[in-house]
């Protein structure tokens, strides 16, 4: 009878260890997916943080470059491939935009000086740099880290950050390529009048 009953309480024990490691198992199945999840999103993120301080510069250099070379408007796919070779370390995720300009206006004198400035010359040119992918490409993108969007966890919600997939920052820098030599340029570009000077 004794040797009965340590059969059934080791038996008893085996089916509970069986059961135990599947449970054992499937805990470090979800928690190697919650360290990959975490590794994902943290490397993704920082990657994204610094081209965000990049886009900042690069849209500053794009606004300088366009006020120093106005004809460059007819041309952003060529000011995107200089700002590809000289900021960024990935090609062709960059876009460059020509946004309105932020007026500086007021009932203060230098609030007049600049409108009157502003009007005058073609300048005030505030550029908008972005880089990233858009929610459409996500699927299709061959590039790291964006590749990482697609991944598919066991036990874990989606890695897309739609609204992290890209980042852009704007600035805006006057013309710098036009610049008054004489009283006679003054008048000529605030006024349309020419006076020979």
């Amino acid at each position: 009878m004794i040797l009965k009953a340590t059969s059934q309480s080791q038996a008893r024990r085996r089916r509970i260890n069986r059961s135990c490691s599947g449970a054992i198992l499937v805990e470090a199945c979800i928690g190697c997916a919650l360290l990959t999840f975490v590794w994902i999103i943290a490397t993704f993120s920082s990657y994204m943080a610094d081209n965000r301080i990049r886009t900042a510069m690069a849209s500053r250099h794009a606004a300088w470059m366009v006020g120093h070379n106005p004809d460059l408007l007819d041309n952003l796919p060529s000011v995107a491939s200089h700002l590809d070779s000289h900021f960024f370390y990935q090609p062709n995720l960059v876009k460059v935009e020509r946004l309105e300009r932020s007026e500086s206006g007021g009932l203060n004198l230098s609030g007049v000086i600049n409108t009157i400035i502003e009007k005058a010359d073609k300048g005030q040119f505030r550029m908008k740099v972005t880089y990233g992918i858009t929610p459409e490409q996500v699927n299709t993108t061959t590039t790291f880290p964006f590749t990482l969007m697609k991944t598919k966890l066991p036990f874990m919600t989606s890695s897309v950050m739609t609204n992290c997939l890209s980042v852009d920052t704007a600035c805006q820098w006057a013309e710098v390529g036009n610049t008054w030599e004489s009283i006679g340029d003054i008048v000529k570009d605030l006024f349309g009048i020419d006076l020979p000077l």
